[in-house]
């Protein structure tokens, strides 16, 4: 026994609900093209809070070297030297890319990307390797759930980081 007038509800709520889909993917994107978004209110304050987070860890990485040579011999403080400027040479590159004026940081912000950019493509050459290793059989699966696990990290590290500078 069929209920009069089913075929006309089912055909009136499919009608209602494409309707309703369609206003949705169409309509609202057209409506809201006109609207300017807001500017966030943090911005400045997140943009202070990294410039002075990163001068402080600048500030740090130099006491640390200076009291980590203290207790070293002369090659093995050149080594703490070495890795303290690349240390450093990252935050100096944050603080370019904070920078007011527009070329100098345009181009830390260019150079970042194409350095997040490569160390992707590295990042991808190990995960490649390391699955044709296993294949041939040259390591065990523990190797490679622990090797790609790291490279799993790394990889989201950057994918956060290119996250956080895009906003």
């Amino acid at each position: 026994m069929q209920l009069p007038g089913r075929d006309l509800a089912v055909f009136i709520a499919s009608g209602t609900i494409l309707m309703s889909l369609l206003i949705g993917v169409v309509g609202l994107p057209l409506l809201l093209n006109g609207l300017k978004r807001r500017a966030d209110p943090h911005a400045a304050e997140e943009w202070i809070s990294r410039w002075h987070a990163a001068q402080a860890a600048i500030r740090a990485i130099d006491t640390a070297q200076e009291n980590l040579s203290v207790q070293m011999d002369e090659a093995a403080s050149a080594r703490c030297t070495d890795s303290a400027a690349r240390v450093m040479s990252l935050y100096r590159r944050r603080l370019e890319g904070l920078g007011e004026e527009d070329e100098p940081c345009r181009a830390a912000r260019q150079s970042e990307m194409v350095e997040m950019k490569l160390r992707m493509a590295a990042l991808r050459a190990e995960s490649s390797e390391l699955l044709k290793m296993r294949t041939q059989q040259a390591i065990n699966d523990v190797t490679l759930n622990k090797l790609m696990r790291e490279i799993d990290l790394s990889e989201t590290a950057i994918v956060n980081r290119k996250k956080g500078a895009s906003t």
